[in-house]
């Protein structure tokens, strides 16, 4: 039976049973570093805060047909709601948090959407920033594809749903490449192996 996975939203942190499983973030933070280093400190919590928040409206919003929302996020609703009535995508998951634990690969994230989006089985990752930097966000959703197959989902494409503060959107189709991913989790790896022989 599989063990329940329990996330700690101050921490970030994924856990099963005792064991700590990386975020898919976590993994990537080499790739992160170099992509917002240049990005001040108080740029990228405003931009986590508005997120965070944009995210729960839109799963409100899913879930229920209504939320209500501050008026600071209002245009990135509006958009999230243009996209839905463009694309009318069928949501089978929605804000699902899942993991995998093997031989190859020992990872969790949180799939924003999943779902049939232009008639095939995707995962949709929501973006509230200024830019999308294509190379992260594509390792991002290329991570989550493994878990979300491990898991038993069918992944036929990955997209990036790009929510902007003049109230539009754009749908970024990513390209289905793991290698990225891969090779950050490679350096996780042997991060990994180095803290534990220093205890």
């Amino acid at each position: 039976m599989a063990q329940i996975l329990k996330f700690f939203d101050a921490e970030h942190e994924y856990v099963v049973g005792d064991k700590k499983i990386p975020a898919v973030s976590e993994i990537l933070r080499f790739l992160s570093r170099e992509m917002y280093s240049s990005i001040s400190q108080y740029t990228l919590d405003n931009a986590a805060d508005r997120g965070k928040r944009v995210h729960k409206a839109c799963e409100v919003l899913d879930k229920y047909g209504e939320a209500e929302i501050e008026k600071d996020i209002e245009p990135y609703i509006k958009a999230y709601i243009q996209f839905r009535k463009d694309i009318a995508p069928e949501w089978t998951r929605i804000e699902y948090a899942c993991y995998v634990d093997n031989d190859t690969l020992t990872a969790a994230g949180t799939l924003d959407r999943y779902g049939k989006v232009k008639g095939g089985q995707a995962i949709v990752d929501l973006k509230t920033t200024a830019t999308v930097h294509k190379p992260y966000v594509g390792a991002q959703l290329n991570g989550y594809k493994l878990i979300a197959e491990a898991n038993g989902l069918k992944v036929d494409a990955l997209y990036c749903l790009h929510l902007r503060k003049d109230g539009t959107y754009k749908l970024l189709e990513m390209p289905v490449d793991d290698t990225v991913f891969k090779a950050c989790y490679t350096l996780h790896k042997l991060f990994e192996k180095k803290e534990r022989k220093k205890k």
